[in-house]
Protein backbone atom coordinates (compact mmCIF):
# COMPACT_ATOMS: atom_id res chain seq x y z
CA UNK A 1 0.00 0.00 0.00
CA UNK A 2 1.43 3.14 -1.18
CA UNK A 3 2.08 6.12 0.97
CA UNK A 4 0.51 8.35 -1.21
CA UNK A 5 -3.17 6.29 -0.84
CA UNK A 6 -3.42 7.63 2.73
CA UNK A 7 -5.10 11.12 3.70
CA UNK A 8 -3.11 12.82 6.36
CA UNK A 9 -5.30 15.28 7.29
CA UNK A 10 -2.79 17.43 8.93
CA UNK A 11 -0.27 17.92 5.68
CA UNK A 12 0.78 21.53 5.63
CA UNK A 13 -0.33 22.52 8.67
CA UNK A 14 2.72 20.99 10.69
CA UNK A 15 6.20 22.09 11.81
CA UNK A 16 8.66 20.67 14.01
CA UNK A 17 9.51 22.67 17.26
CA UNK A 18 12.93 21.71 17.06
CA UNK A 19 14.28 22.49 14.02
CA UNK A 20 11.26 24.59 12.26
CA UNK A 21 11.06 22.15 9.15
CA UNK A 22 7.66 20.86 8.09
CA UNK A 23 6.84 17.73 8.78
CA UNK A 24 4.87 15.18 6.22
CA UNK A 25 3.70 11.90 6.06
CA UNK A 26 5.31 8.73 6.12
CA UNK A 27 5.26 5.17 6.80
CA UNK A 28 6.67 2.49 7.74
CA UNK A 29 6.30 -1.79 8.13
CA UNK A 30 7.11 -3.89 11.43
CA UNK A 31 8.88 -7.29 11.14
CA UNK A 32 5.13 -8.94 11.65
CA UNK A 33 4.42 -6.80 8.09
CA UNK A 34 2.10 -4.13 9.72
CA UNK A 35 2.11 -1.18 8.19
CA UNK A 36 2.20 2.14 10.63
CA UNK A 37 1.66 5.52 9.63
CA UNK A 38 3.52 8.94 11.03
CA UNK A 39 4.21 12.07 10.62
CA UNK A 40 7.89 12.96 10.23
CA UNK A 41 9.91 15.78 10.79
CA UNK A 42 11.86 16.54 7.49
CA UNK A 43 14.58 17.80 9.26
CA UNK A 44 15.21 14.50 10.38
CA UNK A 45 14.48 12.35 7.46
CA UNK A 46 16.46 14.46 4.72
CA UNK A 47 18.34 16.79 5.94
CA UNK A 48 19.57 14.69 9.17
CA UNK A 49 19.65 18.13 11.17
CA UNK A 50 17.18 17.15 13.55
CA UNK A 51 16.14 14.38 16.29
CA UNK A 52 12.61 14.63 16.60
CA UNK A 53 10.88 11.53 16.94
CA UNK A 54 8.50 10.54 14.37
CA UNK A 55 4.87 10.49 15.36
CA UNK A 56 1.87 8.07 15.00
CA UNK A 57 -0.67 9.80 12.42
CA UNK A 58 -3.87 8.31 13.92
CA UNK A 59 -2.51 9.75 17.26
CA UNK A 60 -1.39 13.01 16.61
CA UNK A 61 -4.91 13.25 14.48
CA UNK A 62 -6.90 12.36 17.30
CA UNK A 63 -5.09 14.71 19.44
CA UNK A 64 -6.11 18.03 17.66
CA UNK A 65 -9.00 16.87 16.27
CA UNK A 66 -10.76 16.15 20.17
CA UNK A 67 -8.78 19.05 21.12
CA UNK A 68 -10.87 21.55 18.71
CA UNK A 69 -13.91 19.46 19.07
CA UNK A 70 -13.57 20.27 23.21
CA UNK A 71 -13.08 24.00 22.27
CA UNK A 72 -15.98 23.95 19.41
CA UNK A 73 -18.28 22.15 22.39
CA UNK A 74 -17.81 25.08 24.81
CA UNK A 75 -20.26 27.58 24.42
CA UNK A 76 -18.85 30.77 25.25
CA UNK A 77 -15.36 29.90 23.68
CA UNK A 78 -17.39 29.29 20.64
CA UNK A 79 -19.19 32.93 21.50
CA UNK A 80 -16.07 33.97 21.49
CA UNK A 81 -14.06 32.31 18.47
CA UNK A 82 -17.42 33.58 16.42
CA UNK A 83 -17.21 37.26 17.56
CA UNK A 84 -13.67 37.35 16.46
CA UNK A 85 -14.08 36.25 13.38
CA UNK A 86 -16.74 38.77 12.58
CA UNK A 87 -14.46 41.13 13.83
CA UNK A 88 -11.93 40.40 11.64
CA UNK A 89 -14.04 39.90 8.55
CA UNK A 90 -15.43 43.16 8.93
CA UNK A 91 -12.14 44.75 9.38
CA UNK A 92 -11.04 43.02 6.43
CA UNK A 93 -14.07 44.26 4.21
CA UNK A 94 -14.00 47.40 5.12
CA UNK A 95 -10.34 48.25 4.66
CA UNK A 96 -10.86 46.63 1.43
CA UNK A 97 -14.27 48.36 0.70
CA UNK A 98 -15.41 51.73 -0.85
CA UNK A 99 -15.32 52.53 2.29
CA UNK A 100 -11.58 53.08 2.60
CA UNK A 101 -12.16 55.44 -1.18
CA UNK A 102 -15.87 57.06 0.42
CA UNK A 103 -13.09 58.54 3.47
CA UNK A 104 -10.53 59.83 1.65
CA UNK A 105 -13.24 62.02 -0.75
CA UNK A 106 -14.87 63.17 2.09
CA UNK A 107 -11.27 64.35 3.86
CA UNK A 108 -10.56 65.85 0.61
CA UNK A 109 -14.08 67.39 0.44
CA UNK A 110 -13.55 68.94 4.48
CA UNK A 111 -10.24 70.16 3.99
CA UNK A 112 -11.71 72.08 0.26
CA UNK A 113 -14.58 73.19 3.34
CA UNK A 114 -12.04 74.14 5.68
CA UNK A 115 -10.18 76.69 3.00
CA UNK A 116 -13.50 78.14 2.09
CA UNK A 117 -14.55 79.27 5.56
CA UNK A 118 -11.28 80.30 6.30
CA UNK A 119 -11.75 82.85 2.88
CA UNK A 120 -14.94 83.70 4.25
CA UNK A 121 -13.15 85.09 7.87
CA UNK A 122 -11.01 87.09 5.56
CA UNK A 123 -13.44 88.72 3.93
CA UNK A 124 -13.55 87.12 0.41
CA UNK A 125 -17.24 86.45 -0.38
CA UNK A 126 -18.20 86.37 -3.42
CA UNK A 127 -20.64 84.11 -5.55
CA UNK A 128 -18.19 81.56 -6.71
CA UNK A 129 -17.54 81.17 -2.82
CA UNK A 130 -21.10 80.57 -1.96
CA UNK A 131 -21.66 77.95 -4.66
CA UNK A 132 -18.49 76.25 -4.04
CA UNK A 133 -19.26 75.79 -0.28
CA UNK A 134 -22.75 74.97 -0.88
CA UNK A 135 -21.11 72.24 -3.60
CA UNK A 136 -19.03 70.69 -0.69
CA UNK A 137 -21.78 70.55 2.03
CA UNK A 138 -23.92 68.63 -0.23
CA UNK A 139 -20.81 66.42 -1.50
CA UNK A 140 -20.24 65.64 2.09
CA UNK A 141 -23.42 64.97 3.17
CA UNK A 142 -24.02 62.44 0.03
CA UNK A 143 -20.88 60.75 0.75
CA UNK A 144 -21.97 60.31 4.63
CA UNK A 145 -24.79 58.78 3.12
CA UNK A 146 -22.74 56.67 1.24
CA UNK A 147 -20.14 55.61 3.64
CA UNK A 148 -23.31 54.49 6.18
CA UNK A 149 -24.68 52.44 3.70
CA UNK A 150 -21.58 50.58 3.23
CA UNK A 151 -21.77 50.34 6.72
CA UNK A 152 -24.88 48.65 7.15
CA UNK A 153 -23.84 46.32 3.89
CA UNK A 154 -20.72 44.86 6.00
CA UNK A 155 -22.59 44.52 9.21
CA UNK A 156 -25.33 42.41 7.85
CA UNK A 157 -22.62 40.64 5.31
CA UNK A 158 -22.14 37.74 8.73
CA UNK A 159 -23.09 37.83 12.11
CA UNK A 160 -21.71 35.53 14.95
CA UNK A 161 -24.92 33.60 14.67
CA UNK A 162 -23.92 32.61 11.23
CA UNK A 163 -20.68 31.89 11.88
CA UNK A 164 -21.58 29.40 15.59
CA UNK A 165 -23.95 27.38 13.19
CA UNK A 166 -21.29 26.73 10.24
CA UNK A 167 -19.12 25.50 13.10
CA UNK A 168 -21.67 23.47 14.56
CA UNK A 169 -23.09 21.84 11.35
CA UNK A 170 -20.66 21.71 8.76
CA UNK A 171 -17.32 21.82 10.24
CA UNK A 172 -17.77 19.48 12.71
CA UNK A 173 -19.44 16.98 10.56
CA UNK A 174 -15.88 16.42 8.52
CA UNK A 175 -12.77 17.14 10.52
CA UNK A 176 -10.70 17.53 7.07
CA UNK A 177 -13.03 20.85 6.88
CA UNK A 178 -12.57 21.85 10.21
CA UNK A 179 -8.51 21.38 10.84
CA UNK A 180 -8.06 23.32 7.15
CA UNK A 181 -11.08 26.16 8.43
CA UNK A 182 -9.93 26.64 11.88
CA UNK A 183 -6.23 25.63 12.23
CA UNK A 184 -3.32 27.97 10.52
CA UNK A 185 -0.15 25.90 11.90
CA UNK A 186 1.12 22.84 14.84
CA UNK A 187 3.91 22.75 16.05
CA UNK A 188 5.04 19.41 17.35
CA UNK A 189 7.49 18.90 20.14
CA UNK A 190 8.28 15.20 21.14
CA UNK A 191 5.79 15.80 24.44
CA UNK A 192 3.88 18.71 23.74
CA UNK A 193 1.58 20.32 20.78
CA UNK A 194 1.21 23.51 20.04
CA UNK A 195 -1.81 24.78 17.61
CA UNK A 196 -2.28 28.10 16.33
CA UNK A 197 -5.84 28.84 14.97
CA UNK A 198 -6.85 31.68 12.42
CA UNK A 199 -9.08 33.68 14.68
CA UNK A 200 -6.45 34.76 17.01
CA UNK A 201 -3.47 37.61 16.62
CA UNK A 202 -1.00 34.65 17.76
CA UNK A 203 1.55 33.53 15.72
CA UNK A 204 4.00 30.72 16.48
CA UNK A 205 7.23 33.35 16.74
CA UNK A 206 4.97 34.62 20.02
CA UNK A 207 5.61 33.11 23.55
CA UNK A 208 1.97 32.76 23.68
CA UNK A 209 0.65 28.92 22.80
CA UNK A 210 -2.58 27.72 22.46
CA UNK A 211 -2.77 23.95 23.05
CA UNK A 212 0.34 22.16 24.92
CA UNK A 213 0.05 18.75 25.15
CA UNK A 214 1.82 17.80 28.73
CA UNK A 215 1.25 14.39 29.24
CA UNK A 216 -0.33 11.11 27.75
CA UNK A 217 0.41 7.87 26.23
CA UNK A 218 0.64 6.22 23.26
CA UNK A 219 -3.04 5.64 23.29
CA UNK A 220 -4.68 9.42 24.55
CA UNK A 221 -2.37 12.40 24.79
CA UNK A 222 -4.09 14.43 27.09
CA UNK A 223 -4.12 18.20 25.77
CA UNK A 224 -3.68 21.31 28.20
CA UNK A 225 -6.07 24.10 27.04
CA UNK A 226 -4.16 27.74 27.88
CA UNK A 227 -4.49 30.95 26.28
CA UNK A 228 -7.82 30.80 24.29
CA UNK A 229 -10.48 31.39 27.17
CA UNK A 230 -12.63 33.78 26.34
CA UNK A 231 -12.25 37.84 26.86
CA UNK A 232 -13.49 38.67 30.36
CA UNK A 233 -13.49 42.47 29.14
Amino acid sequence: RKNTQVNYILREKLLCGYCGKPMQGDYGKSHTGNIFYYYVCMGMKKSHICNKKRIRKEILEKTVINTTLRLLNNDDTLTFIATEIVKLHNEKAESESIIKILAEQKSDAVKSLNNIMKALEAGIINDTTKNRMTELETTIKEINDKISYEQAKIENCITANDIKNFVLKTLKKTSYAMIRSLIKQIVVYDDKIEIFYYYTSKNPDDNGRDFTLIEGSDNYPLVHLRGLEPRTH
